[in-house]
């Protein structure tokens, strides 16, 4: 209440100057939200007198404006294509249909920002069809592609919603106690801990379990085979890859069941808290690279969380329509190709309030 009714008297309305009322409800008492803990009401009321309607003995009259405000998702985006020019920085292919739960936007300007081609199919599923899939520029579909609803175009860019996140450092992380694994390739059945990885993580086979945390990894993450699983409440790969070619490069021929670290609410240090809810992360410092990020795997892998590679390029492959349920998954990008194996993939994008960058105080009435 009282940093509404401050608010007010900032704008000229001080609650008790002269006639002046500010009534604060949380909850609203009134209207469309009433009742809903996570929005205020604010009413402002002052009396002033009247000038033709005193003929009718009426002096003063009472004037009132209310508004309500309150957290509000912007939006329900998944699937962000940053980069401001580049022909092709979403590109869907290779898959009969893509299917996302969610919207899309593609800030290029080019004539051939969105591309859909050969057998593939994008399907966007949205709260407001006209906002489902945006771009800057123009889509173009080709060799029998398929979109739909029809992209929006001349839409304005969209920022990077994590650019103001610390960026991990790597002071911050201990060397992982399971390092000296990583000095050479893994093919067997192994047990990860979190921490500094300076060397390549490079997995041929086996079935290698990561425990919760957060992954330091100096010279990125190479998988060619065999299963990858995370513990517990998830695990988080941040990739330094100073010298840019450095990736995360998860291929077809890998399982993988692999869910971003939620923190538990305890953050050990900035770098862990900036991790919240990260999948992977690439050092935004990196200069952009195509090819550059591979994150695909078999038909029944699984990816959940935020994956974030805001200067280079990510070729994803979707998470199974069967046997992912209750993943989520959103991508930013610099350029991305969203392709994948045979049979309907999907994205869901994340819960409202899991991502708090993609929430906004707005007014509502």
């Amino acid at each position: 209440m009282a940093a509404a009714r401050t608010d007010a008297s900032l704008n000229g309305y001080e609650h008790g100057a002269g006639t002046i009322v500010v009534d604060v409800y949380n909850p609203p008492a009134t209207g469309l939200y009433a009742g809903n803990n996570g929005f205020v009401e604010v009413v402002v009321s002052e009396e002033f007198p009247t000038y033709f309607m005193r003929v009718l003995n009426i002096n003063e009259a009472t004037v009132r404006t209310r508004a309500v405000s309150g957290v509000v998702n912007n939006g329900n985006l998944c699937v962000l294509a940053l980069d401001p020019s580049r022909d092709r920085a979403l590109r869907v292919t290779g898959t009969p249909r893509l299917q996302t739960n969610c919207e899309i936007q593609v800030n290029s300007t080019s004539t051939r920002a969105l591309e859909v081609n050969g057998t593939g199919e994008l399907v966007a599923n949205c709260d407001q069809v006209a906002n489902c899939i945006g771009v800057t520029g123009e889509p173009r579909v080709a060799g029998g592609g398929y979109v739909s609803p029809t992209p929006q175009t001349g839409v304005t860019p969209t920022p990077d919603p994590f650019a103001m996140r610390a960026q991990p450092v790597v002071g911050d992380f201990a060397l992982s106690p399971t390092a000296a694994l990583a000095a050479n390739p893994i093919s067997s059945n192994v047990t990860l801990r979190p921490g500094y990885y300076p060397n390549t993580l490079t997995i041929n086979g086996g079935t290698v379990l990561f425990e919760a945390g957060v992954y330091y990894l100096q010279r990125g993450l190479k998988a060619t085979g065999g299963s990858l699983q995370s513990l517990g409440a998830g695990t988080s790969f941040y990739n330094h890859n100073q010298a840019g070619n450095d990736f995360i490069d998860i291929g077809g021929n890998v399982t993988a069941s692999l869910y971003a670290w939620t923190g538990q609410g305890v953050f050990p240090s900035t770098s862990h808290e900036s991790m919240d809810n990260m999948l992977f992360w690439n050092n935004r410092n990196t200069t952009h690279r195509n090819p550059g990020h591979l994150v695909r795997g078999t038909s029944g892998t699984c990816w959940g969380g935020i994956i974030y590679i805001p200067t280079q390029h990510l070729d994803f492959a979707g998470n199974s329509i069967t046997g992912c349920d209750g993943y989520w998954t959103m991508f930013v990008a610099n350029t991305i190709d969203l392709s994948g194996t045979a049979g309907v993939q999907v994205i869901n994008d994340p819960p409202d309030g899991v991502v708090p960058e993609l929430a906004t105080v707005t007014m509502v009435e």
